[in-house]
């Protein structure tokens, strides 16, 4: 479909050139101890401020995600309270409200907690919808006399 709309899909990383030129660097040049991407930092000497290019760790920080969670914090906290969990005891809604208002202010700099709050308001969204589903899904049984 691509070649006759003069589209080429190639592979890069699946050239051998590629693949010996990563090879080589890195047998090359040795990381220092506690530096990530070093290749990187090192190219970017000079355009990056030291303190960015030295620094152990790096945020995430997802500002689509964030704002999308901010405008929403008032459906998702009524989401939280109203959820049918107290009987699970899986989780205390007041702490999650509260990771979720900080989230919301991009408080946090692990993506994985990010990824865990997402993976928990879709489990509260599937437990709050199972009565309305396991209703939809019982068949009418009516007796028709014949």
């Amino acid at each position: 479909m691509a070649a006759p709309r003069g589209i080429v899909r190639t592979h890069p990383f699946l050239d051998t050139r590629l693949r010996q030129l990563g090879l080589g660097i890195q047998a090359r040049l040795l990381p220092l101890a506690g530096r990530r991407k070093f290749m990187l930092t090192e190219w970017l000497q000079g355009i990056l401020p030291e303190s960015i290019r030295n620094r152990r760790w790096n945020g995430s920080f997802n500002e689509y995600c964030f704002r999308a969670l901010a405008g929403s914090l008032p459906r998702i906290d009524s989401l939280v309270r109203h959820a049918p969990v107290e009987h699970l005891r899986l989780l205390d809604k007041n702490v999650l409200v509260n990771c979720l208002e900080q989230a919301a202010l991009g408080i946090g700099r692990d993506g994985r907690a990010l990824d865990r709050l997402h993976l928990t308001l879709s489990f509260l969204i599937w437990l709050s919808h199972q009565d309305q589903w396991q209703r939809e899904s019982e068949p009418n049984s009516k007796i028709i006399p014949i």
